[in-house]
């Protein structure tokens, strides 16, 4: 598949305009958990849904990834991967592992699969890709343009970036997140992250 980088910024920037930066659900009955694991051109993406915390539900697919990975362009890998997952269960909130509206063009991964799935999304992120620091009424956040695009969670040497990613406030996220974050990773991707790994090294083509 032949990768067009303007095209795809054009999406972006059209997407970005669709994310919705408020609760769309009265009350995050189950919690899902998105992330993907690669080899050899291939990708095992991994959707874990918690109920009161504990895992009721993981679903999985693998299958070719359609492009390799561009900067800031992550979501045309995983999205796609990401979308058979979400029709089939639709948690209450799914969190992502990546960005959400910190984004150099305000869609991260975690926006794009919840604009185009309508799944309300949270962005979570081991890394900074955009923003600069300062603080705020969550201790540490990212501004960008004056604009706070993500709360940054801190827990010994840990830290992570929480951000909108579509349909949830980034007070809720951050509430959400906080609750599950009991290791490296929040619960649901952490559960995500393993199984995939796992699945991806068991897998042979």
């Amino acid at each position: 598949m032949l990768f067009r980088a303007r095209r795809a910024r054009a999406l972006q920037e059209e997407l970005a305009k669709k994310v919705v930066a408020e609760d769309c659900f009265e009350e995050a009955e189950t919690v899902g958990g998105l992330d993907v694991s690669y080899k050899k051109g291939i990708g095992c993406a991994v959707l874990s849904v918690l109920k009161d915390g504990e895992p009721v539900k993981f679903l999985y697919t693998i299958s070719k990834v359609p492009i390799p990975y561009v900067p800031g362009f992550l979501a045309f890998r995983e999205v796609p991967l990401y979308i058979p997952l979400l029709k089939e269960e639709k948690p209450s909130v799914v969190l992502v592992d990546g960005h959400g509206i910190a984004h150099p063009r305000g869609l991260g991964v975690a926006s794009h699969v919840g604009v185009v799935t309508g799944v309300p999304t949270i962005g979570v992120a081991k890394k900074r890709l955009v923003g600069e620091e300062g603080s705020c009424e969550y201790g540490k956040c990212l501004f960008k343009d004056g604009k706070v695009i993500a709360a940054i969670l801190e827990r010994g040497k840990r830290r992570i970036y929480v951000s909108v990613g579509h349909c949830v406030s980034l007070r809720t996220a951050v509430e959400i997140v906080k609750t599950l974050w009991k290791s490296r990773l929040p619960e649901p991707i952490r559960l995500s992250d393993s199984l995939s790994r796992r699945l991806i090294r068991q897998w042979s083509p």
